[in-house]
């Protein structure tokens, strides 16, 4: 029987690969998740994150909307401030920091069968790590943006000045601009697996 039509066969493992750190099985695929699968999580989750902000916002606007506040202390602004630029800096810079808890032998069948593979395919379960490793860093980015934004609406509440208003849009377009996608998933699996060669 030919090898390509033996019922089960992993197709994502590398024939090549000489000493993976991880061996795949004929029945490596059972127990896996889906590109769309793992991306619709992060994307609910984005989603709550930025609704959270949004829903803080509206209720301190319709609060503060008969309440006559002081002039805002300028420290207000200029830890908010402070805090948004450092909150987008860790939000590139921790995810680097965060490991898969095992690697995947690199191959160039394996990149090709990532990049290429229908999203609501079942991937090996060699990739798990590597899908939960990418949600777990979906949550850290918009968690820490998170936190800029809420720390400034509440700074605009206490304080009114409009410049924290801006400070929290600029913060929801981050988490906007780095929406979980299939297409950032497919380059994030290829460059772990690339990365840990």
């Amino acid at each position: 029987m030919s090898e390509t039509n033996e019922p089960g066969r992993n197709l994502y493992a590398s024939p090549s690969a000489a000493a993976p750190p991880v061996q795949a099985s004929p029945r490596s695929q059972e127990g896996g998740r889906s590109l769309l699968q793992t991306v619709r999580n992060s994307q609910i989750i984005r989603g709550a994150l930025i609704q959270g902000v949004v829903l803080i916002l509206v209720m301190l606007w319709v609060s503060s909307k008969d309440n006559k506040k002081a002039d805002p202390p300028s420290i207000f602004l200029l830890v908010g401030g402070v805090v948004l630029v450092s909150t987008i800096v860790a939000s590139f810079v921790v995810p680097t920091l965060m490991k898969p808890v095992a690697t995947v032998a690199h191959s160039n069948e394996l990149s090709e069968a990532i990049m290429t593979a229908d999203e609501k395919e079942m991937l090996p379960t060699e990739l798990t790590s590597l899908l939960q490793l990418y949600n777990i860093q979906t949550i850290v980015v918009g968690a820490v943006l998170e936190g800029g934004a809420v720390l400034n609406t509440i700074f605009w509440f206490l304080g009114a000045n409009r410049l924290h208003l801006l400070f929290v849009a600029i913060a929801i377009l981050m988490m906007l601009i780095r929406f979980p996608t299939v297409m950032r998933l497919r380059e994030f699996l290829v460059h772990q697996i690339r990365s840990h060669h």
